[in-house]
Parts: C-alpha cells; structure tokens; sequence
C-alpha cells in the first residue's frame, strides 16, 4: 500500500507484517467460533458482548497506549530531532502520529465493529445500531487525540532542554485513556440506552445527539491543538488567539448547562452570594476563564527568554512578533476580566447591593495574578527542578496549611487566603499587599536570572 504521508507509510511497515495481517482476524475468528459452539441460547448477545469488549480493549487501552508512546518513542531512538528537520509538514506529522501510531489497533478495531454490527443487527433497530458505532469510532479517536496532546504537553513543557523524561508520556496517556474508557463505557454500554432529551440554554436536545456532537466538537479542538503542538516543534509561529476561541468556546459551551434567571426566580436579597449565583450565564464563564489561566500554567514552557524577547519587541513596537510570543495565560486572564467586568455590569440590574460581588469578582482576580506570580518565580529559573511541582506545594501551603492553622487557633483571617464576598473594599489590600509581594520577589528574580544568562 502506497501513502502520500510518509509517517503513515512508515508506520504501515512496521506494523503490517504478513503474519501480523493474518494474526488478528484468525484470533477474532476462533474466538467468536468458541462462543457459537459454547453459547447455544443466546450467542448473539455473547457475540455482540465480546466484540464490545473487545473494542475497548484493542481501540481504548492499546490504541491509547501506542498514540501515548508515539512521540515518546521518538525521543528514546533518537529520531525525534531528525524528524523536526525533515520536510514533513505539521499537518502530515499531525495525521501520521494520530492514525497512523494507531494504525493496528483500529485494523483489529475495524473487525471487531464488524462483528458488532452484524450480531446486534439481531437484537436492535438500525438507528441504535448505527449510533452506537458512530459513539464507538468517534470516542475512540478521541481517546486517541487526547493521550496522543497529553503525550505533546511534557515535550512542550520541556523545550530548551536536553533530556526528556519519557515516562510521564506513558502514566498521563493511559490515565486519559482509562477516563475515556470508563466514561464512555457507561454512556455508550448497548444494554443500557435510554433515549432522553436535555436542555442546553433552555432548549430541549437529544442525550445521544448532543454527546455525539460534543464528542466531535472537542475532537476537532483536541486535533487541531494537536497541530497546532506539532507547527511549533517544527518551529513555525503560533499565536494565542485560537487559545482564546477555545477558552470562549468551554464558556458557551458550559453555560448551556448553567441555571438561567427564569429557572432560578427572583434575586435573594438577603444572601450575596446567592445573588450572584443567578447570574448563572456568566458567572460560569467567569469561573471557566480562571480555570482555563491555570491550566495553561502546565501547557507551557514560562521561561525568561521569553518575556526579554516581548519587552526587545515591545521597545521597537514588533506588534506582530509580540503576538507571537504572548503566553497562553494572558488570554485566558485577559478573557477572565472581560467576563468580570460583564458580572458586574451585568448585576447592576439585578441585585440591590453590588459591592459583594465587586468583592468576589476582585479578589478572585487578585489572586490569579497572585499564584501567576508564584508559578513564575519557579519556572523563571533555568534548569529548575520540578518548578510546577515547587509552585504547587508553597500554593497548598498558602490556601490549606496556613489559614487552617490560624483557623484552628482561633483567628478567622479567610478572606486573606480566599476570594470573599464580605466586608468592605479594604479587604482587598491584604491581598494587594501579596500580589506587592510576589512582584517584588519576580522583580529580584528576574534580576538574577538575567546576570546568570548574561554570564553564560
């Protein structure tokens, strides 16, 4: 078989060997004769139960498995580099790693949805017959997308350094693999469909239909940061708008579920926080926009170079290479204040006190920048050690060990620690003084950072 895309030719020979063509349809085959000659009541349903498990076993767990190792694999032989400066394009690269480290796992796949159809034609309607293969096929390459963008992300947080460590590729890539089999294993079992509607922005949809739908929709985001991943290996430019379209995308999308102002009644007037709450809409896309700046903390390399280059373009007004070079965070963060700036507005005509929610909506923000701060105070440092894992542990300190520690001695000083929506406008300023703090620290930090460069 001949393919334009060299790394699927690549990965055809190696996995299509004759006696592996022939191995896995003689092994599907004697296993669904042994269930004909043991099973003479029902084999059908004994059929159509081992082919569903089988998928799962051989697209799920094996093919997440190889689409997890595929860049890993790379790194350990030492082709990796090699492969960066070929005239492969991201796009090839993008195909070639999905479907084609996948290749054998969807050849016993294919067979083994073969077999389902046919034996649960026997049981159900076509219409739940074709649905089920159409759920199977696309969570299936989902599953893969997903552990083949786990498997990129500690590469990419990597970058600049000369050792890889390939074992988090594997442990994060069977992990999403495993949630996906487990979720998608209760939604999708065939002796279990129950064919309810849902209300999405108060409107009534098909359960099945929407899951479908969903699958595909973050399929094609999870492919296209796939891409994306892959332009920048291959050192061409990316930008953080399509961050951002997907950050608003999980904001439409999420708040679809959100309790609307109908659903909820009329504002409380004597809770804040209820008051709050039904502003559902945006209150969930405000909350989704802090999720997402976190995020993008583990998605990206937060060096030092980095920022000199933004201030080098900055002085000479590079706009365009600035765009560049903007972390992912700063869209999500800038996103997250748009939308806190949409509550507030938003709330003027529906709660009778707006401060409360002046209060959450600042300090939630404040403390943003804040553990930005501490994130950056550990990965600014060339060849830290586990600086993700630092950060992580003096933010644990920060809003578990220390205010329980005071709780427990008698002193309440939550809002210190935590978003509040009490008190008056002074209660920003202990966190003001934190954020001070940590700008301070940067500041020395950066100073460091930049003699030790400088010295090399």
């Amino acid at each position: 078989m001949i393919f334009r895309n060299s790394e699927l030719q690549k990965y055809y020979w190696q996995n299509f060997s004759r006696q592996r063509f022939y191995a896995m349809p003689l092994v599907i085959a004697a296993i669904v004769f042994l269930i004909l000659l043991a099973d003479k009541t029902n084999p059908a349903r004994t059929i159509s139960d081992f082919a569903y498990q089988g998928i799962y076993i051989v697209v799920f767990l094996w093919g997440g498995y190889q689409a997890a190792s595929a860049l890993a694999q790379e790194v350990k032989d030492n082709t990796w580099d090699n492969l960066r400066l070929s005239s492969v394009s991201p796009l090839e690269l993008t195909i070639g790693k999905l479907f084609g480290s996948t290749m054998y796992a969807w050849y016993g796949g294919f067979l083994l949805l073969l077999i389902y159809c046919v034996s649960m034609l026997q049981q159900k309607d076509l219409t739940t017959v074709i649905y089920n293969i159409a759920l199977l096929i696309s969570a299936g390459i989902l599953c893969h997308a997903v552990a083949l963008l786990a498997s990129l992300l500690p590469l990419r947080m990597q970058a600049g350094r000369e050792q890889f460590h390939v074992a988090g590729y594997f442990i994060l890539g069977l992990i999403v693999s495993g949630s996906f089999l487990s979720f998608g294993g209760s939604i999708s079992s065939p002796y279990h469909f129950q064919h309810n509607d849902m209300q999405w922005f108060n409107t009534n949809l098909s359960l099945h239909n929407f899951f479908i739908g969903s699958i595909l929709v973050f399929l094609f985001w999870t492919v296209w940061a796939i891409y994306r991943f892959m332009r920048e290996a291959l050192k061409f430019k990316n930008t953080p708008v399509v961050w951002a379209l997907f950050v608003i995308f999980c904001m439409v999308y999420l708040t679809g579920f959100a309790p609307h102002r109908s659903m909820v009644g009329k504002p409380d007037e004597t809770s804040d926080i209820d008051q709050f709450l039904q502003l559902s809409i945006l209150s969930v896309a405000f909350l989704i926009g802090i999720s997402s700046t976190y995020v993008s903390f583990f998605s990206e390399s937060l060096n030092i170079i980095r920022y000199r280059a933004i201030l080098h373009h900055w002085e000479r007004k590079a706009w365009r290479k600035i765009a560049h070079l903007i972390p992912m965070w700063c869209s999500s963060y800038l996103l997250s204040i748009l939308v806190g700036f949409s509550v507030l507005i938003a709330s003027l005509g529906m709660v009778s006190n707006i401060q409360p929610v002046f209060l959450l909506v600042a300090s939630t923000l404040l403390f943003l920048v804040r553990d930005a701060g501490v994130f950056h105070y550990f990965t600014l440092v060339p060849n830290g050690r586990l600086p993700l894992l630092a950060a992580l542990f003096y933010l644990g300190l920060l809003y578990l060990l220390v205010p329980n520690l005071l709780f427990a001695a008698g002193v309440d000083f939550r809002y210190v620690f935590y978003p509040s929506s009490t008190g008056s406008v002074l209660m920003l300023l202990p966190i003001l003084i934190q954020v001070g703090l940590i700008a301070w620290l940067l500041k020395r930090r950066f100073h460091v950072v930049k003699k030790l460069i400088e010295q090399e």
